[in-house]
C-alpha cells in the first residue's frame, strides 16, 4: 500500500459543514467532539445575487441614517428644550445625508 498526499487547490476554499475530533477510549469506546461549525453563506441563485446586493446595501444605508438621527434628537433635546423638534428638519437631512454617503 502506497501513501499518497493531496495538496489543496490554491486559494480556493471548499464548503465545510463541520470539523470533528474523534477519540478512541481504551474500553474501545469512540467520541466524537465537534470543534467547529461552518458558517453557510446567503444562499442566492446567480441571477439574483446583484439585487440581493443593492438590497442589503441599502439596508445597511437606512441602519446608519436611522442611528445618526437618533443620535442628533438626543443631542438636540439635551441641548435646548425642545431642541429635537426645532431640529427636525435639520436632523433627519443630515442623517439622510449621512445614510446616502455610505451607498
Amino acid at each position: 500500500m502506497t501513501n499518497t498526499t493531496v495538496e489543496p487547490a490554491a486559494k480556493r476554499r471548499l464548503p465545510v459543514k463541520s470539523v470533528i475530533s474523534v477519540q478512541r477510549h481504551a474500553d474501545g469506546s469512540v467520541t466524537r467532539v465537534v470543534i467547529a461549525e461552518g458558517d453557510r453563506g446567503p444562499r442566492v441563485t446567480k441571477k439574483m445575487r446583484k439585487m440581493d446586493k443593492r438590497i442589503r446595501k441599502l439596508a445597511r444605508a437606512q441602519n446608519i441614517a436611522s442611528s445618526e438621527y437618533l443620535r442628533r434628537h438626543k443631542r438636540s433635546n439635551l441641548k435646548k428644550k425642545n431642541g429635537a423638534v426645532r431640529e427636525l428638519p435639520r436632523n433627519t437631512g443630515r442623517s439622510i445625508r449621512k445614510g446616502l454617503k455610505s451607498i
